[in-house]
């Protein structure tokens, strides 16, 4: 009977690596030249929503500043492969964003303000592969995490400003994995019981600090701090697919309590430099630290209280605990980015983030297998009137490709993963 039980547990265990898919790509970003600049802005922080990267940048609104943008992004292709034949592109192929900043001058020193906005998550699914069962079956997951953050700067002195958010952070997440798919088990493999999992959510605190400092007239050093958000996803429940374990009842079974451990958005230091090479030309230039390696080391989802009458499920199935090693490797996004003055009213913006993937071939999955790793970006900005800013962005993603060996799943032994992609953006900012 162990082996029901052994069965049961690496089934669920897949689902904590794919419920942190989303949080494995931080944006680059908060919209608006921050994306055009390839998310070299902590240097650069100047508006309401500059402040989710370097809180201090709030120090340079003049009176105030309200920026919103709408974000669409089209994956042109996230491909799965495997051993069964099945080369599909994800279902979902586009995710809308969204972000809000507010800054206010409270006196001569002294600015406030609050951002809100998502601070990663995505939506995959595949609703037709292939399994080794020889059914059609539906792979996917919803995540996301949003963040509402108010913020304050205190402008110590004409050339350095210090700054600090905290941030209440709200996550949920789903998942399918083949809920429709019951493999039975045999002398030689524990069997597959797929499984729906729904209504994780979680609140937690998190906390910026940033620094501006003007070195000169034409050069000024940006630095921030961002703690570890810890996401404890609780308050859910599962239904495990059963309908090939003669011993379990063939049914499918709600448990009534889900909760997902050991998840995190990682604590980062990010440095980074603005120098205005001359009255048209600015150069921007950053590098981040994002320490993946504590923040996602291994993820626990346990999954209990069981609405069944059969007794070998109370017996060994009652409490499933499953941990999953990710073991992630720490981040170092680096970029590089310029702004020309097309006229008076006018920039044009561009350039260019890398970070090598800190994900482990071994611990990928058909949704945790890519880590962006390039990104290149393109602006304009114009401003309308002496009160209103509009700014269009676009950032490419080059296709990216992992091969892995398939763990758990019933889709064959070998995978692959491809993916490419647009973001385009839209931003107004208002002043006063």
């Amino acid at each position: 009977m162990n082996n029901y039980k052994l069965a049961t547990t690496a089934a669920v265990a897949l689902l904590s690596p794919a419920v942190y898919a989303g949080y494995g790509t931080i944006g680059i970003g908060y919209g608006g030249e921050s994306y055009a600049m390839a998310g070299a802005d902590v240097a650069r922080a100047d508006s309401g929503l500059g402040a989710s990267v370097n809180p201090a940048g709030l120090s340079r609104i003049e009176q105030g500043n309200l920026g919103m943008y709408g974000e669409v992004f089209h994956f042109t292709g996230w491909e799965h492969q495997d051993d069964l034949g099945n080369d599909q592109r994800v279902t979902q192929l586009t995710a809308t964003a969204f972000g809000f900043g507010y800054g206010q001058r409270l006196s001569d020193n002294l600015v406030a303000g609050v951002v809100m906005m998502g601070q990663g998550g995505i939506g995959l699914e595949h609703k037709d592969l292939l399994t080794s069962a020889g059914n059609r079956d539906e792979l996917s997951t919803m995540v996301g995490v949003f963040r509402i953050s108010p913020s304050i700067a205190w402008q110590y002195s004409p050339a350095l400003s210090l700054g600090a958010s905290m941030g209440l952070n709200y996550s949920s997440a789903t998942q399918k994995i083949f809920p429709n798919t019951s493999i039975a088990p045999d002398q030689q493999q524990p069997g597959f019981p797929g499984m729906k999992l729904d209504g994780m959510e979680s609140w937690t605190l998190s906390y910026r600090l940033g620094m501006l400092y003007e070195l000169n007239q034409a050069v000024t050093l940006g630095l921030a701090y961002g703690s570890k958000t810890k996401i404890h996803l609780d308050g859910g429940d599962a239904v495990v697919n059963y309908e090939a374990f003669d011993a379990f009842g063939n049914q499918r079974v709600r448990y009534r309590n889900a909760e997902l451990k050991g998840l995190a958005l990682p604590q980062e230091l990010v440095v980074g430099a603005s120098w205005q090479v001359s009255e048209r030309w600015e150069l921007a230039a950053e590098i981040v630290w994002l320490d993946w390696s504590k923040a996602m080391a291994e993820s626990e989802l346990r999954v209990s209280d069981p609405q069944t009458d059969n007794q070998n499920v109370q017996d060994f199935a009652a409490n499933i605990v499953a941990v999953t090693p990710m073991k992630l490797k720490d981040h170092y996004p680096v970029a590089i980015a310029a702004r020309y003055q097309l006229d008076d009213k006018s920039h044009l913006m561009g350039g260019i983030s890398y970070a090598k993937s800190p994900l482990p071939p071994e611990n990928a999955a058909p949704l945790f297998a890519i880590m962006t790793e390039v990104h290149l970006t393109a602006g304009y900005s114009r401003r309308l009137d002496d009160k209103w800013t509009m700014v269009a962005t676009t950032f490419y993603i080059p296709e990216n490709e992992v091969n892995y060996q398939n763990k758990g799943l019933p889709l064959g032994n070998r995978a692959r993963e491809k993916v490419e992609g647009w973001d385009f953006t839209f931003t107004l900012e208002r002043d006063w």
